[in-house]
């Protein structure tokens, strides 16, 4: 069930990130193989980006919307917001996977330090930056009635 649950996170985002990729040139075959990546990003160069299940971000989803669920603040804010900081973690992903796509396509001896830090790095200053801003705006307001 797990597994069915990243493929419906990585099919649309590794076919939005191979539709980016084609604008910007780049000549590549999307392809959803049996093995360990749940998606390729094939290069026509030869070589491909392996999406496997950590990549779906359903990790990240998970622990944005449990912090803020469990953190004070109006329901309906939450709900917005969970919606709104999911997007946000969701568009990130995607170009992550663009980024990652181009790094490997360009320089392949930089794909693992940028896979496993400057990514890591960015979405999750994204998702910090995110609770900040509900600690700061609305944690504190109570649901009336």
């Amino acid at each position: 069930m797990v597994r069915g649950l990243h493929l419906l996170l990585i099919k649309p985002q590794s076919e939005i990130s191979s539709f980016f990729l084609k604008l910007l040139g780049y000549d590549v075959i999307l392809s959803f193989p049996a093995n360990g990546c749940m998606a390729q990003i094939l290069f026509d160069q030869g070589g491909y980006v392996c999406i496997g299940t950590g990549c779906s971000g359903l990790e990240l989803f998970l622990v944005f919307t449990a912090f803020i669920f469990l953190l004070g603040g109006r329901w309906k804010d939450k709900a917005w917001f969970i919606l709104m900081g999911c997007a946000i973690v969701l568009f990130l992903n995607i170009v992550r996977i663009i980024a990652l796509s181009v790094v490997y396509y360009h320089t392949p001896q930089y794909l693992q330090f940028n896979h496993k830090y400057t990514f890591v790095l960015i979405i999750y200053a994204a998702i910090f930056y995110l609770w900040i801003i509900w600690l700061r705006r609305f944690a504190n307001k109570a649901d009336s009635g």
